[in-house]
């Protein structure tokens, strides 16, 4: 897991209640919006000891014209949100969990490397390889995203997942210096 998420690294079997619910998870993967044309993407969800786990990836966030901004001095944020749905009969679906994760971007012109760091300024990640940094954020692993208990077993649910890729806006540049 990434930047803190305290989940632990398990074994993926699904556990007997998620089978016995394996209807709630029809359409668990209908929908992924991506903001980037060139990502593909993969989901994956699994349970254990209660908890509803999400992998979610990214391939193709970064294009050249990412890389020729990082190198101006242009930082830039990368997104990724998840949205567990609830299908309902009537015509609005109710959101069940809604949940994400940001890191930052940055390359450093003086010892030409890029830098991921968390919204608190931490360094999560330095290397001088933007496809290993594009690895590292392009996805997350066994990301804790609800309780079992939270979805109602005769109910469909769906999840969407969003990759954002964007530029920081000066306020926020100054913060992380």
């Amino acid at each position: 897991c990434r930047a803190g998420w305290s989940a632990p690294s398990r074994s993926r079997v699904a556990e007997p209640r998620l089978l016995a619910r394996l209807g709630v998870f029809t359409a668990i993967l209908l929908a992924a919006m991506v903001c980037a044309a060139a990502a593909g993407v993969s989901l994956a969800v699994s349970a254990e000891d209660g908890t509803v786990y999400v992998d979610a990836r990214a391939t193709g966030l970064f294009g050249p014209e990412l890389d020729e901004a990082l190198h101006s001095g242009l930082p830039a944020r990368v997104r990724i949100e998840l949205v567990l749905w609830e299908r309902r009969s009537g015509i609005w679906d109710r959101e069940v969990v809604r949940d994400s994760w940001g890191v930052s971007v940055l390359f450093d012109l003086l010892d030409e490397s890029y830098s991921v760091l968390d919204a608190a300024g931490a360094t999560l990640l330095k290397t001088g390889d933007l496809g290993e940094i594009e690895e590292f954020v392009g996805g997350v692993e066994l990301w804790p995203l609800c309780s079992l208990d939270e979805l109602e077993g005769d109910r469909r649910h769906y999840l969407g997942a969003r990759f954002g890729v964007e530029p920081l806006s000066v306020d926020e540049v100054r913060d992380l210096e």
